[in-house]
C-alpha cells in the first residue's frame, strides 16, 4: 500500500504551492496592511475621542470655576451696592435730620422775634391806656376814697 507518485499529483502540489505565494504576496499582504491601517486609525480615532473627552472636561470644570467665580463677583457687588446704599440712605437721614433742626431753630428765632414784637406792642398798647387812663383820671376830680376804690379794683383785676 504504498503510495504512488504521478506527475499529476505533483503538478497539483507545485501548483497550489505557487497558488499559495501568489495569494500571500499580492492579497494576504494587502489584506493585512489594510487592516493594520485600519485599525490604526480605529486607535487613533479613539485616542483622539479620549483627548477630546479630556478637553471637554477640563473645559466644563473651568467654565464652572468661572461660573461660580461671577456668582461671588455678582454676589459681592449687590452686597457692595446693598452697603452703598445704606451709607447714601445714612447720609441723606444724617442730613434730613441736620436740616430739620437747622429749621425748627429758624423757626424758634422766627417766633422768639414774634414774641418779642408781640410784648412790644402789648407794652406799647398798654402804655398807651395806662396814658390814656390816667389822663381820664387826671381830667376828673378824685377825693381819697375814689383812689381807694380805684386801687382796690385794679389789684381784683376789674376795669
Amino acid at each position: 500500500m504504498f503510495l504512488k507518485v504521478d506527475w499529476n499529483i505533483l503538478w497539483t502540489v507545485l501548483n497550489l504551492l505557487v497558488l499559495y505565494l501568489l495569494a500571500r504576496r499580492f492579497l494576504f499582504t494587502p489584506l493585512r496592511r489594510a487592516m493594520k491601517a485600519r485599525q490604526d486609525a480605529i486607535a487613533d480615532e479613539l485616542k483622539r475621542a479620549s483627548d477630546a473627552r479630556a478637553v471637554g472636561e477640563e473645559l466644563q470644570r473651568h467654565n464652572e470655576e468661572q461660573m461660580h467665580a461671577a456668582s461671588r463677583a455678582a454676589s459681592r457687588l449687590v452686597d457692595d451696592a446693598r452697603d452703598h446704599a445704606d451709607q447714601a440712605y445714612e447720609i441723606i437721614l444724617a442730613q434730613a435730620k441736620q436740616d430739620s433742626r437747622h429749621e425748627l431753630e429758624e423757626m424758634r428765632v422766627r417766633i422768639a422775634r414774634e414774641e418779642a414784637l408781640a410784648k412790644e406792642r402789648l407794652q406799647t398798647q398798654t402804655a398807651s391806656l395806662i396814658l390814656e387812663a390816667a389822663a381820664k383820671l387826671a381830667s376828673r376830680k378824685m377825693t381819697d376814697a375814689d383812689d381807694l376804690t380805684l386801687i382796690d379794683r385794679f389789684c381784683r383785676g376789674e376795669e
